[in-house]
């Protein structure tokens, strides 16, 4: 059975079974590293994730334990930032599992959906500023500006009395964000591509190659070929236009075209045939030199992951 200590390890184990995966196109992997960024940063990262989830506290609010998790990080790692993204979507995760875990003595698939579902509509304003602070304390880069005045921007000095006087709970922000973020949508959903689709595919390609590399390259090229990355088009916008929007939908149009190259990969077999390793050296080596990187894809791969964990791998 399953304790609080187990679910701090299972995210853990999560973050270095993902970031370990190769290779998954446009990604640190064993084999490629960043300019600025190497794989053995992403394990200290990794190792300095776990450490931050057993600090969680039972009942902690999101914005609060994520600012904490973000500040421990950075103490233990100066490779900076490695893994917001993940930590958004673990922190949920992590908190409902104690929960379910403390009240039930058990995790069940149905319980956590539902309790991740509450769990992000509840969220409040404090978590709203919390979740800001945790940005600018983690050096988030390429978020662009916003011509919409009416949600905060940390590019303006006004961010945190805009949602203050406005009363912008985290759920309404990412509801607007998810228009740009691939990451805000899978919070504001309550984590529906995990579920429906990651967490899916990791048990079916498990179940039937028995390799766990094959099963997470796979599952992250099946989410890619559904979802354009939003890393990608947000990162192609604010290099060419000062405000996101204007430049947003100009990104996801070239998003969108490595999704169909994803959609080719799996068609011609993957990692199983010649072909389809071949294919996906091309695309990871075309997205290095062109500093484009399939973020988002990895951060909702990895929160499949550490359902999968949780869950039983292949059940």
């Amino acid at each position: 059975m399953l304790d609080l200590e187990d679910i701090s390890l299972a995210g853990e184990l999560a973050c270095l079974l993902e970031v370990s995966a190769t290779p998954k196109p446009g990604n640190v992997h064993r084999f490629s590293n960043f300019i600025d960024l190497t794989y053995e940063d992403f394990l200290f990262s990794s190792v300095a994730l776990g450490k931050a989830l057993r600090r969680i506290n039972y009942g902690e609010k999101f914005g609060e334990a994520l600012l904490k998790s973000v500040r421990i990080l950075k103490s233990l790692c100066k490779a900076g930032n490695t893994h917001f993204g993940t930590l958004v979507l673990f922190i949920p995760i992590t908190l409902v599992s104690f929960s379910l875990l403390k009240n039930f003595g058990k995790l069940e698939k149905k319980e956590i959906r539902k309790g991740l579902k509450d769990f992000v509509k509840n969220t409040d304003v404090e978590d709203s500023v919390n979740f800001f602070l945790a940005i600018l304390e983690a050096k988030v880069g390429g978020l662009g500006k916003l011509k919409d005045k009416s949600m905060p921007d940390l590019s303006e000095k006004d961010w945190k009395d805009k949602i203050l006087s406005r009363k912008l709970d985290l759920y309404s922000i990412m509801s607007y964000s998810s228009k740009y973020d691939l990451v805000a949508k899978e919070f504001y959903t309550g984590f529906s591509i995990s579920f429906n689709l990651g967490l899916k595919s990791l048990n079916k390609y498990f179940n039937e190659y028995k390799d766990i590399n094959l099963a997470i390259v796979h599952s992250f090229l099946e989410i890619l070929s559904k979802y354009p990355d939003t890393f990608i088009a947000r990162k192609l916008a604010v290099r060419k236009y000062e405000y996101l929007e204007d430049g947003f939908e100009e990104g996801m149009r070239v998003a969108k075209k490595y999704s169909k190259r994803a959609k080719e990969i799996l068609e011609l077999g993957g990692l199983t045939t010649k072909e389809g390793i071949k294919a996906l050296i091309d695309m990871d080596e075309e997205l290095r030199k062109k500093n484009l990187n399939p973020g988002s894809v990895a951060d909702i791969i990895a929160s499949s992951i550490f359902l999968a964990l949780l869950f039983g791998w292949g059940r």
